[in-house]
């Protein structure tokens, strides 16, 4: 099945993608993008939408590569958590707490402003480990909660050194998500790039919002750019459930090349 579709993605285009969370800090074309093609097209899909309990992803000859998604959702839970940010109101604070289930894995530190319902700053990652992702480098956060309706509004960009299973890489993140806790109903918007000198990286944005409920993905549409002017789109037809299709030549025609299931906690 082949479709054609009115635009083109390009590496550099994906840099502004999300309104509010720009910046230079954030995605940023690899110098050694992977060349998508049939045989990685899936596995790659895979590590781009993949639920955080998958740590690294076979990718044929390629070896392996990290999970992506794994490592923005670290990233997004460490710097969205309620619970670590001070419950009151102070200006210009700078805090550090521990990383890690055991509470010795390193560290975050905040600098910023917080009230009873938001929180804007920077988050330093200093040799932080958790879910057995080492974290360094800074997000700078926006976020902003209403505890009657349970409405949320969250935004972040910046650049982080990590490391899972023997992989070193940079990930550049621009993120945004609004939902509500007490439904688990969200809208996110991503970017985020890969980089490293032990594989080829690739970056993703969303080019529909993606919705869904709690941790399960109903509905958008995600592009990931690799080398030679290769692409994906990666389309949810249904809850945890997208189709994969390969532009491998930079001509905007679209193959189907299989779906992938993202399987439940």
């Amino acid at each position: 099945m082949n479709f054609k579709k009115s635009f083109l993605i390009s590496l550099l285009s994906l840099n502004g993608l999300i309104a509010g969370c720009g910046g230079s800090s954030g995605p940023e074309a690899p110098q050694n993008p992977i060349v998508l093609t049939s045989q990685n097209a899936l596995p790659i899909a895979d590590a781009s939408v993949a639920y955080a309990d998958v740590s690294t992803t076979l990718v044929g000859a390629e070896a392996n590569i990290p999970n992506a998604k794994k490592a923005l959702d670290t990233v997004v839970n460490i710097a969205f958590d309620k619970n670590r940010l001070i419950p009151s109101v102070v200006q210009g604070i700078t805090t550090s707490l521990p990383c890690g289930t055991d509470g010795n894995s390193g560290s975050t530190d905040f600098t910023g402003d917080t009230t009873l319902t938001t929180s804007t700053g920077t988050i330093t990652f200093n040799n932080c480990i958790e879910f057995g992702i080492t974290m360094n480098g800074s997000f700078t956060i926006s976020s902003e909660w209403n505890d009657a309706t349970t409405y949320y509004s969250d935004s972040g960009v910046g650049s982080l050194s990590m490391s899972i299973d023997g992989l070193s890489f940079t990930m550049g993140i621009d993120y945004s998500e609004t939902g509500y806790t007490n439904t688990g109903e969200f809208t996110s918007e991503i970017a985020f790039s890969i980089s490293s000198p032990q594989f080829p990286g690739f970056m993703v944005a969303t080019t529909q919002p993606l919705t869904g409920f709690y941790q399960d993905i109903d509905a958008g549409e995600l592009t990931v750019s690799g080398g030679s002017n290769t692409s994906l789109k990666i389309i949810f037809t249904g809850t945890n459930i997208a189709d994969v299709y390969l532009d491998d030549n930079g001509d905007g025609f679209y193959n189907h090349e299989g779906t992938i299931f993202r399987t439940p906690l």
